[in-house]
């Protein structure tokens, strides 16, 4: 049962291999900068997140995924 569990969900963009690559590399430049406000992910898993929704009620995921399929023809859920 899926009752009272959660997802962590956002919406975001994937981007391409060689901006990863590229974002990868101004990463490395930033990781020691003491301003900047960054979460340091492995490169391949760079996304850029539109919008972080926190944690989800699984029995709520069907509707978020359906208004982003509506919205965006092509978007898909992973």
């Amino acid at each position: 049962s899926c009752m009272g569990k959660t997802m962590r969900v956002f919406i975001a963009v994937e981007i391409t291999k060689e901006v990863r690559y590229s974002l990868a590399i101004a990463i490395k430049f930033l990781e020691n900068d003491q301003f900047a406000d960054l979460k340091i992910v492995n490169s391949s898993v760079l996304h850029l997140t539109l919008k972080f929704l926190g944690e989800v009620p699984y029995d709520s995921l069907q509707i978020i995924i359906k208004a982003m399929f509506h919205v965006v023809p092509g978007a898909s859920a992973i």
